[in-house]
Order: structure tokens, then sequence, then C-alpha cells
């Protein structure tokens, strides 16, 4: 039976993060341990991470507080995304047909400009394209094309978007709330 060893540097990073109030501290921390995390974020307090070593995020995303980002398997965040409080992104699961539920899991990417509103779960392998909406509460278990709206549990698609925006973030608070 193989074995898994988590790195050391991930979950320092993780215990670090978690008592930040400050969103520039955190930032601080994250980009230390790895270098694909571009200067201009926000992660709010209360974040979570599993290995955020194992992660890439785009400058002028953030993170709102609550959420949890498992990045056990990767976890790509593109440019100006924004991420709802207390959503969950969750790159690793269980294999259902397995006796022993073994871990299975893949990749997750959020494109540019995407939105995904408060309290969402986004499950393992899932492709956010650039400028999708996922709505509140929201499961999401398949990927999601451009420019679409998607909701519901299990997500479905809503409706297209009209607008094809091309903004950027910049949050110039000391705390994160």
């Amino acid at each position: 039976m193989k074995k898994r060893f988590y790195c050391l540097p991930g979950v320092l990073v993780s215990f670090m993060m978690s008592l930040s109030p400050s969103f520039r501290f955190s930032n601080f921390i994250l980009r230390m341990f790895n270098s694909e995390v571009e200067k201009n974020i926000t992660i709010h307090s209360a974040v979570r991470f599993i290995l955020p070593t194992r992660m890439k995020i785009g400058e002028g995303t953030t993170i709102n507080a609550g959420s949890l980002i498992d990045s056990r398997c990767h976890v790509e965040i593109g440019k100006n995304c924004m991420i709802g409080r207390g959503s969950k992104l969750f790159s690793l699961g269980h294999d259902l047909d397995d006796d022993f539920f073994k871990s299975v899991g893949s990749k997750i990417t959020l494109g540019d400009g995407v939105v995904v509103f408060p309290y969402v779960l986004i499950m393992p392998g899932v492709i956010i394209d650039d400028n999708a909406v996922i709505l509140p509460g929201s499961v999401v278990t398949k990927s999601v094309p451009r420019n679409c709206v998607y909701g519901g549990v299990p997500a479905k698609f809503i409706r297209r978007r009209e607008c094809n925006p091309s903004f950027s973030h910049n949050y110039n608070v000391y705390f994160g709330v």
C-alpha cells in the first residue's frame, strides 16, 4: 500500500496563513513558498489552504474569507478572479467504487475573470473557462464553458453572458474582512 507524505513547507504555509489577519502578510507568506502566485492578489482572513505550494494564482484575484482551497492535485486560478466567502475547491476526493475508497483527484482550473459566488463547491477535475459565473450555493461537478452562468445542485447551464468583461482588481486595504 502506497503512503502519501505531504511536504512540510505546504503544511507550515497553511498554518501560518490561517492565523494571519492581514492579506498583505498572507500574500507574502504564500509567495515566499510558491513562485507561481502573482503579487497583486487579495486573500482575506480565515482562508484555509491544503498544500498551497501546489497552486497557481493570477494577479488581481480575490479569495474571500472562509474559503478552502485543496490543491493536493493542483489548482490553477486565472487573473482577476473572485472567489466568494465560504467557497470550497476540492482537487482530491475518493473512488466510490473502490472497497477502500482510495484517493482520486485531478487539477482544478479557473480561467481569467471567473466569478464564484459564496458557498460554492467545485469538485476535482473541473475546468471553469474565462468570464464564467457560478451562482451561490452551487455544486460544480462538470466543466463550465466561457461566458456562461451556471447554478444549482448539481450546477447546470442558466444562460450565456452578453458582456465580455475586462477589468482588474486592486484592493488597497490593510486588513481583509
